[in-house]
Protein backbone atom coordinates (compact mmCIF):
# COMPACT_ATOMS: atom_id res chain seq x y z
CA UNK A 1 0.00 0.00 0.00
CA UNK A 2 1.34 3.43 -0.87
CA UNK A 3 1.69 6.25 1.66
CA UNK A 4 -1.20 8.09 -0.02
CA UNK A 5 -3.43 5.03 0.24
CA UNK A 6 -2.60 4.73 3.95
CA UNK A 7 -3.75 8.31 4.48
CA UNK A 8 -6.94 7.85 2.47
CA UNK A 9 -7.72 4.40 3.93
CA UNK A 10 -6.76 4.60 7.59
CA UNK A 11 -6.55 1.52 9.77
CA UNK A 12 -9.58 0.90 11.93
CA UNK A 13 -9.14 2.24 15.46
CA UNK A 14 -8.07 -0.16 18.16
CA UNK A 15 -10.92 -1.27 20.40
CA UNK A 16 -11.39 0.77 23.56
CA UNK A 17 -12.30 -2.25 25.67
CA UNK A 18 -12.64 -6.01 25.63
CA UNK A 19 -14.94 -8.22 27.67
CA UNK A 20 -13.77 -10.98 29.95
CA UNK A 21 -15.21 -13.17 32.67
CA UNK A 22 -14.87 -11.72 36.14
CA UNK A 23 -12.53 -13.34 38.65
CA UNK A 24 -12.19 -13.19 42.43
CA UNK A 25 -9.62 -10.41 42.18
CA UNK A 26 -12.33 -8.19 40.62
CA UNK A 27 -14.66 -8.46 43.63
CA UNK A 28 -13.02 -5.59 45.54
CA UNK A 29 -13.71 -3.28 42.60
CA UNK A 30 -17.30 -4.56 42.39
CA UNK A 31 -17.91 -3.84 46.10
CA UNK A 32 -16.35 -0.39 45.98
CA UNK A 33 -18.14 0.80 42.85
CA UNK A 34 -21.50 -0.71 43.83
CA UNK A 35 -21.46 0.77 47.34
CA UNK A 36 -20.34 4.14 45.94
CA UNK A 37 -23.16 4.07 43.38
CA UNK A 38 -25.86 3.57 46.01
CA UNK A 39 -24.63 6.37 48.29
CA UNK A 40 -27.44 8.82 48.88
CA UNK A 41 -30.14 6.54 47.46
CA UNK A 42 -33.21 5.25 49.31
CA UNK A 43 -31.49 1.87 49.65
CA UNK A 44 -28.48 3.50 51.31
CA UNK A 45 -30.66 5.55 53.68
CA UNK A 46 -32.60 2.46 54.73
CA UNK A 47 -29.46 0.62 55.79
CA UNK A 48 -27.27 3.49 57.00
CA UNK A 49 -27.33 2.16 60.59
CA UNK A 50 -26.23 -1.29 59.40
CA UNK A 51 -22.76 0.04 58.43
CA UNK A 52 -23.27 -1.27 54.92
CA UNK A 53 -23.62 -4.83 56.20
CA UNK A 54 -26.89 -5.49 54.36
CA UNK A 55 -25.78 -4.22 50.92
CA UNK A 56 -22.48 -6.10 51.28
CA UNK A 57 -24.38 -9.26 52.26
CA UNK A 58 -26.59 -8.90 49.18
CA UNK A 59 -23.54 -8.44 46.95
CA UNK A 60 -21.84 -11.44 48.57
CA UNK A 61 -24.93 -13.54 47.98
CA UNK A 62 -25.15 -12.53 44.33
CA UNK A 63 -21.44 -13.09 43.66
CA UNK A 64 -21.71 -16.50 45.32
CA UNK A 65 -24.61 -17.77 43.23
CA UNK A 66 -23.77 -20.43 40.69
CA UNK A 67 -26.34 -18.88 38.36
CA UNK A 68 -24.80 -15.40 38.20
CA UNK A 69 -21.93 -14.25 36.02
CA UNK A 70 -19.64 -11.27 36.45
CA UNK A 71 -18.81 -9.76 33.06
CA UNK A 72 -15.95 -7.25 33.05
CA UNK A 73 -15.06 -4.64 30.44
CA UNK A 74 -11.35 -3.96 30.68
CA UNK A 75 -8.91 -1.84 28.75
CA UNK A 76 -7.99 -3.56 25.51
CA UNK A 77 -4.33 -3.18 26.42
CA UNK A 78 -4.58 -4.24 30.10
CA UNK A 79 -6.98 -6.87 31.47
CA UNK A 80 -6.44 -5.52 35.00
CA UNK A 81 -7.79 -2.04 34.18
CA UNK A 82 -11.52 -2.37 34.81
CA UNK A 83 -13.65 0.11 32.87
CA UNK A 84 -17.02 -1.40 33.75
CA UNK A 85 -18.74 -4.56 34.88
CA UNK A 86 -22.15 -6.22 35.03
CA UNK A 87 -23.51 -8.87 37.34
CA UNK A 88 -26.03 -10.84 35.30
CA UNK A 89 -28.13 -13.94 35.64
CA UNK A 90 -29.30 -15.76 32.53
CA UNK A 91 -31.55 -15.60 30.75
CA UNK A 92 -32.71 -12.05 31.46
CA UNK A 93 -31.76 -10.64 34.90
CA UNK A 94 -29.42 -7.71 35.40
CA UNK A 95 -28.41 -7.32 39.03
CA UNK A 96 -26.10 -4.35 38.52
CA UNK A 97 -24.11 -2.64 35.82
CA UNK A 98 -21.41 -0.07 36.40
CA UNK A 99 -19.32 1.88 33.90
CA UNK A 100 -16.79 4.51 34.85
CA UNK A 101 -18.42 7.92 34.32
CA UNK A 102 -15.97 9.14 31.68
CA UNK A 103 -16.81 6.10 29.49
CA UNK A 104 -20.59 6.24 29.70
CA UNK A 105 -22.59 6.54 26.47
CA UNK A 106 -19.89 4.70 24.51
CA UNK A 107 -21.53 1.28 24.31
CA UNK A 108 -19.75 -0.31 27.27
CA UNK A 109 -22.89 -1.13 29.29
CA UNK A 110 -24.70 -2.30 26.17
CA UNK A 111 -21.83 -4.70 25.42
CA UNK A 112 -21.78 -5.94 29.02
CA UNK A 113 -25.44 -6.99 28.93
CA UNK A 114 -25.63 -8.06 25.29
CA UNK A 115 -25.97 -11.73 26.28
CA UNK A 116 -29.22 -11.14 28.17
CA UNK A 117 -32.59 -11.70 26.59
CA UNK A 118 -35.32 -9.07 26.39
CA UNK A 119 -37.45 -8.19 28.26
CA UNK A 120 -34.91 -7.55 30.96
CA UNK A 121 -35.53 -7.62 34.71
CA UNK A 122 -33.23 -5.48 36.83
CA UNK A 123 -32.81 -5.74 40.60
CA UNK A 124 -30.97 -2.52 41.49
CA UNK A 125 -31.64 1.06 40.55
CA UNK A 126 -29.43 4.11 40.98
CA UNK A 127 -29.69 7.74 39.84
CA UNK A 128 -27.20 7.00 37.03
CA UNK A 129 -29.11 3.89 35.88
CA UNK A 130 -32.67 5.29 36.00
CA UNK A 131 -32.50 7.34 32.74
CA UNK A 132 -31.02 4.36 30.88
CA UNK A 133 -33.68 1.96 32.17
CA UNK A 134 -36.48 4.42 31.41
CA UNK A 135 -35.49 4.40 27.71
CA UNK A 136 -36.35 0.69 27.76
CA UNK A 137 -39.97 0.79 28.87
CA UNK A 138 -40.33 -2.99 28.62
CA UNK A 139 -37.69 -3.58 31.31
CA UNK A 140 -39.09 -4.62 34.69
CA UNK A 141 -37.77 -3.65 38.13
CA UNK A 142 -37.89 -6.50 40.68
CA UNK A 143 -35.45 -5.97 43.58
CA UNK A 144 -36.66 -9.12 45.34
CA UNK A 145 -34.79 -11.32 42.85
CA UNK A 146 -31.56 -10.14 44.48
CA UNK A 147 -32.68 -11.59 47.80
CA UNK A 148 -33.98 -14.93 46.57
CA UNK A 149 -30.99 -17.22 45.94
CA UNK A 150 -31.55 -19.71 43.20
CA UNK A 151 -34.96 -18.34 42.32
CA UNK A 152 -35.59 -18.43 38.61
Amino acid sequence: MTALAEILIPSPPAPLFVLREGVGADHAHVYASWLHAIEGTVFDAAFRGAVRYVPRAVINGLLGRRTTALVVACAATDPNTILGWALVEAPSTLHFVHVKPFLRRRGVAKALIAGLREPLTYTANTPAFTPWASRHGWWRFDPLLAFAPGSR
